[in-house]
């Protein structure tokens, strides 16, 4: 069964953190994959939207931030929502869904009231690590895909050449996930992985 990104929700948002964190503790994520490269398109903003990833920032054009930031705040207080509805007749409720939002509002607040006055708004993904959480995973991939965004490493240096590996490895017994990972130049880890369907 195939699982394509724009239907992932909240729940696969976690699954994508982790195939994130687990692509990054080996050389390749994949045990079957074919490479080949991006060459990243020379980018500049209005205003711009920087995110960290550890290992590199990522620059991208803010209304792209802005309108997935948007989306996913906007699943999580639906969800908020239902949850509440839910409490009250006494169903289950997840008892990490609210710490959750709780982080992804905040910050949704905070980036607004930011972009009133900047040309850059910073963000990291270790605030949300904590909640296994990544608001902008289904973005980034899209945008790495087009060629249109920018890409810093942890000196500073732009990188303009991607390197893109596709393929899929087993996760069980009888189970298997096909995806994407993407390399600076030279580098032995991915700096991004982006799970594309549970086979």
């Amino acid at each position: 069964m195939r699982y394509r990104l724009s239907l992932i929700q909240p729940f696969c948002l976690t699954v994508l953190l982790c195939f994130f964190h687990l692509s990054k503790a080996q050389q390749s994520p994949f045990q079957v994959y074919t490479q080949d490269t991006i060459h990243l398109k020379k980018v500049s903003y209005r205003k711009t939207a920087a995110y960290n990833l550890d290992s590199v920032m990522i620059f991208m054009n803010y209304k792209d931030f802005k309108k997935e930031y948007h989306n996913i705040w906007s699943i999580y207080n639906r969800g908020m929502k239902f949850g509440r509805k839910a409490k009250k007749k006494g169903g289950y409720v997840n008892p990490e869904y609210e710490p959750r939002y709780k982080v992804i509002d905040s910050f949704y607040k905070l980036v607004r009231k930011q972009a009133r006055g900047a040309d850059t708004i910073y963000l990291s993904q270790a605030v949300f690590d904590p909640f296994q959480v990544c608001p902008v995973c289904h973005l980034i991939p899209k945008l790495l895909e087009k060629g249109d965004c920018a890409i810093k490493d942890e000196l500073q240096v732009r990188h303009f050449l991607i390197i893109r590996q596709k393929g899929s490895g087993s996760t069980g017994p009888s189970t298997a996930a096909s995806g994407r990972a993407y390399f600076l130049q030279g580098a032995k880890q991915p700096f991004f992985s982006v799970l594309d369907g549970i086979l």
